[in-house]
């Protein structure tokens, strides 16, 4: 598994890089068309005809290259989500998963001494390992689910799904990066 995530990281790692020289030529194309645009505005203020077609179609291209860099932005913000949550995984492998700064100090229930006692809330605790979550619903439903134990069945369902998930890296990371 950590050789398939490290592998996975290396791949999204060079897609950023790739994607962040795609965007520079296109920053530098649209900078080069802005002028073509600015020096077409300046021959028509000179009354020079025939310039108002290098104004249009600089100004189309112009526009096709800020929706196009817009898009390629978006694809790279997902790499970079991506690749955060790789290393998030990564970390739980070499024990620096201690470092994350969410402990879930905040969503102890004192009515539950149980989990009080066993580290499920707090530094260097269960809920510290096992939280990938950003948003507060997910942190509290993990807190949830780790505060109140399940059944059998509930067990024996959820050991399924992360076998389920385990064995596809891809459709857990599209998951968490879409």
């Amino acid at each position: 598994m950590k050789d398939q995530l490290n592998h996975e990281l290396q791949t999204v790692q060079q897609q950023i890089s790739q994607q962040g020289k795609q965007l520079s030529l296109i920053a530098l194309i649209r900078f080069l068309l802005f002028l073509v645009m600015a020096w077409s505005v300046f021959q028509l203020a000179e009354d020079r005809q025939g310039w108002w077609l290098m104004l249009l179609v600089s100004g189309a291209l112009f526009l096709l290259c800020l929706h196009h860099h817009q898009q390629l932005r978006r694809q790279q913000q997902r790499w970079m989500a991506r690749s955060q949550i790789l290393q998030r995984c990564l970390m739980r492998f070499d024990g620096s998963w201690k470092t994350l700064p969410d402990t879930g100090a905040d969503l102890i229930d004192p009515q539950q001494n149980h989990v009080l006692d066993l580290d499920v809330f707090g530094p260097n605790s269960l809920y510290q390992y096992l939280c990938m979550a950003k948003l507060p619903q997910g942190r509290k439903r993990l807190a949830g689910l780790l505060g109140c134990p399940p059944d059998e069945a509930q067990i024996i369902r959820r050991q399924k799904t992360v076998r389920a998930l385990r064995e596809n890296l891809t459709f857990l990371l599209d998951d968490w990066t879409e």
